[in-house]
């Protein structure tokens, strides 16, 4: 009877730990995600670049 309720204390355990190592993994997957959205959120601000534009000079050779 013993063992019995030892296993039983062990499963229950074994299943407690694995329900915490899945809510670690989607805490830390949210986290990532939040960081990738704080970020692509800062590179949105930013001014948008606009290359120089090419204008031959008529009077110099090509």
């Amino acid at each position: 009877m013993a063992n019995q309720q030892r296993i039983l204390c062990l499963q229950d355990e074994a299943r407690q730990t694995g329900q915490q190592q899945n809510y670690d993994i989607q805490l830390k997957s949210m986290q990532n995600t939040l960081h990738d959205m704080q970020l692509q959120q800062r590179l949105d601000s930013l001014p948008k670049f606009t290359p120089p534009v090419f204008q031959p000079n008529p009077g110099l050779p090509n």
